[in-house]
């Protein structure tokens, strides 16, 4: 899949959204669950996305994926997405 199909899905599934939000929830998206699984995942999950997304995920963290993991809800994802992307969880009501 290539980069422009990839965020024409996000904004096609989140609307009504703009280009720019597509790929800002995108990118914080997949950068915040590439901070949570292990190194192997994370490489591999960005081999299946179009390179400039992949070039956006952390490779490098963390030591236990799983605990971290584990000890994070489903809320304080979003919000850490939320965070990244630069709209609060309440603003949209979902990443």
């Amino acid at each position: 899949m290539q980069y422009e199909e990839f965020i024409g899905s996000v904004e096609s599934n989140l609307q009504p959204i703009s280009n720019g939000e597509a790929e800002r929830a995108a990118v914080a998206t997949l950068s915040t669950l590439s901070e949570v699984i292990s190194p192997d995942a994370a490489r591999n999950l960005g081999s299946h996305l179009p390179q400039e997304l992949a070039d956006k995920l952390e490779y490098g963290r963390p030591e236990n994926p799983r605990e971290l993991a584990e000890g994070l809800s489903l809320e304080d994802f979003c919000e850490i997405v939320a965070d990244k992307e630069g709209a609060g969880v309440g603003q949209r009501g979902r990443p």
